[in-house]
């Protein structure tokens, strides 16, 4: 066999015959000395002479059992895997390579190993494993500290060596090539197994660190850390140590924080001594991997823009400033205070006064502009302050008030608490005056009052007051004298109240004299510091808008057009007829302005009945507002009232729906409404009954013939009494020849209302079939009329009558 043969199918010999009809044959050469003998050891002559010996047998086909492979495995492909997540390999990750063989081979005597390029250093994958078709092999190469490779993983051309008397080989034995080729730095197989390490330490420079500030350290790595527990910072502020404890971990930054405590101070400034980090147990700073990160880091030194003050500026003295001298009403009186250090203020702080028995307050006024540790607070004096034996001020008096403060120039809030200050009779107060009245007036708005309401006058007074007892005040109602009590103090008011009585009336107002007010035993008005006040105060004129009213409203009946109160419209003239749906008003007048609960009625007599009319509203050319004088209540006329005599307002009493409602003036009281009745001749009439209507024209009296000069009688029916006016006459038929019968008189009877015509028949006429009457045979004349009894015009439209044989016309 040789090199680089190979059939995977098997091998076969094709057959031979010695001719064309003979069996097979095959031709073999012998070689050398070769030679073929038979059983008994006879060799072929032929073949020891190098001939060809021919045999004659079938041929062979292929035969997988004997298969040909001699061609050798070689790596067909290295590379190298990409780091997991993204990369890159850390400490501890295993490098895989990968060796790819054309066919699978298999491996004894030991393992194969293949180098690789880590940055600049060489590493050794060792074997890991061969793959399940045995045509890879996986090598692994265990990231240690300190390996770095920013490019990527690299393999050198023919890296794979195998160990002394190791082999690779295929299923034939054929050893494997191992040579390949170089494979280049893989950029996803980066590694960074470097441990993090500190570069730098900065404090954050806000100025002076005051109480309650936070300074905070920041210790930055070269690449991004994990904290685990609490590392903490030493720093050195002023002679002491202070500890900055963990605060947060932002990428490759540690952050550390302090809070300055009360009593922290370095005023040139805070400083940090290198490597000043610590890790107590359990606490750590690690990056990829847990590798344990470099802490080392310089000092930082001192710099005055990160000085500590942690000390609060206190009160180191009180005392009054200012010209010494008996300070009157409006003068000041001036605290200086001074601090331990210069402090600056905002809003308003205070400082309480003892001036004489009474407490004030000094507000603060400004800054020595020299001295910033100096503060001045200003009282002005008011009228009524007095101590002659000089102002002081109680320990502990400093006020911080909701906005204000007292700071040094780092922010640190001062501790107000100081000592007293004695009285200094060098500074003293005068400014005593007597409390007087300046005025008085009526509390509330403008109204009428009645009786059980409550009227208050307040007197004023020029400063705020005190009392005790019960003083009391003359109050003027009407031509009366009452007198209100002491009801409350409201600021520099004294408030007095009156209850009104039944029967007071006051339709001016009520006022007050000068000087009416009375202290009863025990009694007393006082100022703030316990002295009488003067009682006298200014007179209040008649208070036009606060008048009292107890008497009830009545009807007015002072007008000639409404003597009993009440009034129809145009009362005095021909009284109006009023028809079916007409609006039949009844105006009600009071003696003085009311207000209207509830619609009220009054009952009034139509034609003998009984009816109802209802509040509408207030009468005309009232103001505008609830309150008037006449009020409007109407009826609405029904179909078929009648009254020809004048309506009349029945006697009884105004009425309300339900008995809930009421009539009341301004003061709220009711008004009386009982009432006799009103007739009257000019009052409104009612005729709401239908139209009068001609319904029938008939001849009356004896029937027969009617010779000339003897007479026919016609009556003409309505349905209703008429009333003719001026000379109507009615036209009949006699023959051909129409002829008018003169108004005779009129009918009321109930049962044939009508109007009686008559004719005295002339000479020459003739109707033997009888007399007839035409369509509308009524005609009315000049100035002629035919109505109802209340006015109304009759309807005269008829279709006529025909021949009536038992009234003829001729001689007999």
């Amino acid at each position: 066999m040789q090199e680089g043969d190979e059939d995977a199918d098997g091998v076969s010999i094709p057959g031979a015959s010695m001719d064309g009809d003979g069996p097979p044959i095959a031709m073999i050469e012998f070689e050398d000395c070769a030679s073929i003998r038979d059983e008994d050891g006879i060799e072929d002559s032929r073949g020891r002479f190098g001939y060809h010996l021919i045999h004659t047998f079938p041929p062979l086909g292929d035969d997988p059992s004997q298969t040909v492979d001699a061609v050798p495995p070689i790596v067909s492909g290295v590379s190298v895997a990409d780091a997991p997540d993204g990369g890159p390999y850390g400490a501890g990750d295993d490098i895989i390579v990968t060796a790819t063989f054309s066919e699978p081979v298999n491996l004894s005597g030991g393992n194969p190993a293949i180098a690789i390029q880590v940055g600049t250093a060489e590493k050794t994958a060792a074997f890991k494993e061969q793959t399940a078709d045995e045509r890879a092999i996986n090598f692994a190469y265990r990231v240690q500290q300190g390996d770095a490779d920013a490019e990527g993983v690299s393999v050198d051309a023919d890296s794979i060596t195998l160990p002394e008397n190791a082999t690779i080989r295929d299923d034939a034995g054929n050893g494997a090539v191992l040579s390949h080729g170089k494979v280049a730095a893989n950029a996803k197989a980066t590694v960074d197994a470097a441990p993090p390490a500190a570069t730098a330490l900065s404090v954050a420079s806000t100025g002076a660190y005051a109480i309650g500030d936070q300074i905070r350290f920041s210790l930055t790595f070269n690449k991004a850390v994990q904290v685990q527990g609490s590392p903490s910072l030493s720093f050195n502020a002023g002679a002491e140590t202070r500890q900055a404890g963990y605060s947060k971990t932002e990428g490759n930054t540690v952050s550390f924080a302090y809070r300055v405590k009360e009593g922290d101070s370095a005023p040139g400034g805070l400083s940090v001594n290198a490597n000043s980090v610590s890790l107590p147990e359990g606490a750590s700073v690690t990056g990829a991997k847990g590798l344990n990160a470099a802490l080392n880091h310089a000092a930082v030194t001192a710099d005055a823009s990160q000085a500590i003050d942690g000390v609060r500026p206190t009160v180191s003295s009180l005392a009054m400033t200012g010209t010494a001298g008996v300070r009157a009403a409006g003068d000041d009186l001036q605290v200086l205070v001074t601090f331990s250090e210069d402090v600056s203020v905002t809003g308003k702080p205070a400082i309480g006064l003892t001036v004489g028995t009474a407490s004030r307050t000094a507000a603060y006024s400004g800054a020595d502009p020299g001295d910033a540790s100096r503060i001045t607070f200003a009282y002005s004096v008011q009228q009524g302050d007095e101590d002659l034996d000089g102002v002081s001020a109680a320990q502990g008096s400093i006020a911080m008030p909701e906005g204000a403060s007292i700071k040094d120039l780092a922010g640190n809030g001062a501790n107000p608490a100081h000592q007293g200050m004695a009285a200094d009779p060098e500074h003293k107060v005068s400014a005593v005056k007597t409390v007087k009245a300046v005025s008085i007036s009526v509390l509330g708005e403008p109204k009428h009052y009645g009786a059980g309401e409550t009227l208050r006058i307040a007197v004023a007074f020029d400063e705020r007051v005190s009392v005790s007892g019960s003083p009391a005040i003359a109050l003027q109602v009407g031509d009366a004298e009452r007198t209100a009590v002491f009801q409350r103090v409201s600021g520099n008011d004294v408030v007095f109240a009156y209850t009104v009585a039944d029967g007071d009336n006051d339709a001016d107002g009520v006022n007050v004299k000068a000087g009416s007010i009375s202290l009863p035993a025990g009694a007393a008005i006082a100022d703030a510091n316990g002295r009488a006040v003067a009682l006298s105060h200014p007179a209040m004129p008649d208070q036009a808008g606060h008048v009292i009213d107890t008497r009830r409203p009545e009807y007015d009946t002072s007008g000639a057009s409404h003597p009993n109160g009440f009034a129809f419209p145009g009362a005095g003239d021909e009284p109006k007829v009023y028809g079916a749906g007409g609006a039949l008003d009844l105006f009600v007048h009071f003696d003085e302005p009311v207000r209207v609960e509830h619609n009220p009625t009054i009952k009034l007599t139509v034609g003998g009945q009984t009816k109802t009319s209802t509040y509408v509203g207030k009468g005309p050319s009232c103001p505008e507002g609830e309150y008037c004088r006449v009020l409007r209540f109407r009826y609405a006329v029904a179909a078929a009232d009648y009254d020809n005599d004048g309506v009349e307002v029945k006697p009884g009493t105004i009425r309300y729906p339900g008995g809930n409602g009421s009539i009341r003036d301004r003061a709220g009281n009711k008004a009386r409404v009982d009432h006799s009745g009103w007739s009257h001749a000019n009052n409104p009439r009612v005729d709401a009954t239908p139209d009068p209507e001609l319904l029938e024209v008939i001849l009356v009296g004896p029937p027969g013939t009617k010779e000339p000069g003897s007479y026919l009688i016609a009556f003409a029916s309505f349905n209703m009494a008429v009333r003719q006016q001026g000379a109507p006459t009615l036209a009949l038929l006699i023959g051909d020849q129409q002829v008018a019968a003169r108004f005779l008189t009129r009918s009321e009877r109930i049962e044939s209302p009508g109007l009686l015509f008559l004719y005295q028949v002339a000479e020459g006429l003739t109707d033997n079939d009888g007399v007839s009457v035409p369509a509308d045979p009524i005609t009315l004349g000049e100035g002629g009329a035919i109505t109802s009894t209340g006015g109304r015009t009759a309807e005269l439209a008829y279709a006529g009558t025909p021949d009536n044989p038992d009234y003829k016309v001729g001689l007999r």
